[in-house]
């Protein structure tokens, strides 16, 4: 997976992007729907584009990946028609 990303096995960038992404995609509620994923490997940090039905489902995101030791950064949220649209930025917290 490592070759596919571009990243060689000393560098654990890599397993950042890899690591939030699995942690993210564990916890998401399967009616939500990704729109994008950004990673940012200075800061790494993920930004996730992500509509969800409520904002109630931001507070279990936000719980659920802080238990796990991410730290998540909610950058927007607005209702619309089909629920929440968030912005998201989530990494490791130190």
């Amino acid at each position: 997976m490592r070759a596919k990303l571009g990243q060689n096995s000393n560098d654990d960038s890599g397993s950042a992007f890899v690591g939030l992404t699995a942690q993210f995609a564990n916890i998401i509620d399967r009616n939500s729907q990704v729109d994008s994923l950004s990673y940012t490997d200075q800061k790494r940090e993920l930004t996730i584009e992500v509509m969800l039905e409520s904002y109630a489902e931001l507070d279990v995101i936000k719980d659920k990946l802080a238990r796990n030791g991410v730290a998540v950064e909610v950058v927007s949220a607005e209702q619309v028609d089909a629920g929440a649209r968030s912005r998201l930025r989530v990494r490791y917290s130190q």
